[in-house]
């Protein structure tokens, strides 16, 4: 409910225009932590599985099967969302 309601012209423009899949690559050697929305229909889980096959290592891709693309910020998609980003940052960027 407290979600953004109007979007200027630009940002969409400027969205668009983006195409992750032609910087992807040059990431690496730094880790990569995907996570996807099963059913998510904003980002496709085929757009993070064709970001992750184009990125080198180290990277993980972790799809949450029957999730939407706002419901990650709920339970209990949130917790599996925390659980893998907190191990990703404890093995990647220790304290």
């Amino acid at each position: 409910p407290n979600a953004v309601g109007t979007i200027p012209l630009e940002y969409i423009d400027e969205t668009l225009s983006f195409h992750p899949e032609w910087v992807v690559d040059k990431i690496a050697p730094r880790p990569l932590l995907l996570i996807a929305a099963g059913d998510d229909r904003l980002v496709p889980p085929e757009d993070c599985r064709s970001l992750f096959d184009r990125a080198g290592e180290p990277k993980r891709l972790v799809v949450l099967p029957g999730i939407g693309h706002y419901e990650v910020y709920g339970k209990p998609a949130f917790d599996e969302v925390m659980r893998e980003t907190g191990a990703w940052f404890r093995q990647y960027m220790p304290a």
